[in-house]
């Protein structure tokens, strides 16, 4: 099974998202042949955003398994991704949105910071801080009940300013994305 996971950098990447570098060399060290996280987004990952979900979806297309991971803008990215792959009728086991911001959002409706899910999404392991730019929260969308969903604020210190950055690099959050990644694998290679 080809498995590609990507590990999306926020506004500023390069400094300031450098959680999601650690995260996939992590991810990386533990996961089987077949499967490879690939850090992305540069400083901004809203500037090549649609070339990159168009290369998902042709991989998707091909057969790929994408477990799509983001921090910040780069959880924005990925959670849009999800509506994208739904409308080309694909599946992803797995999303993990590490602080999305409060002031956009994809509902259908738009609330400034609520970020939905369809059904076309199993799981969802999600985390925001308490500051600006991020607490972007996760629901599903509309008629979705099948989504597992954890969406879990946490109180970490800021470092610097803005605030959020932290959250990138917490062990808490690689924790538990790595459990995340490792049960799906485990499962998709079981099938």
């Amino acid at each position: 099974m080809n498995i590609i996971g990507v590990c999306r950098h926020g506004l500023g990447g390069d400094f300031y998202s450098t959680g999601m570098d650690r995260l996939a060399e992590k991810l990386n060290a533990v996961t089987p042949s077949g499967c490879h996280f690939t850090v992305s987004g540069g400083n901004d990952p809203r500037i090549d955003e649609t070339s990159f979900d168009q290369g998902l979806l042709a991989a998707m297309s091909k057969g790929a398994v994408v477990i799509y991971i983001g921090h910040s803008l780069g959880a924005d990215a990925a959670l849009r991704f999800c509506q994208l792959a739904a409308a080309n009728k694909f599946n992803l086991p797995l999303v993990c949105p590490v602080d999305p911001v409060s002031w956009d959002s994809n509902a259908a409706q738009f609330v400034a910071g609520r970020w939905e899910v369809g059904s076309n999404i199993a799981r969802v392991i999600g985390f925001l801080s308490t500051a600006f730019p991020g607490e972007g929260r996760v629901y599903p969308a509309a008629g979705n009940t099948t989504t597992q969903i954890s969406d879990t604020q946490l109180q970490l210190p800021h470092a610097t300013l803005p605030g959020g950055l932290d959250i990138a690099s917490s062990p808490i959050v690689h924790d538990a994305i790595i459990a995340g990644v490792t049960d799906v694998i485990g499962n998709i290679q079981i099938v």
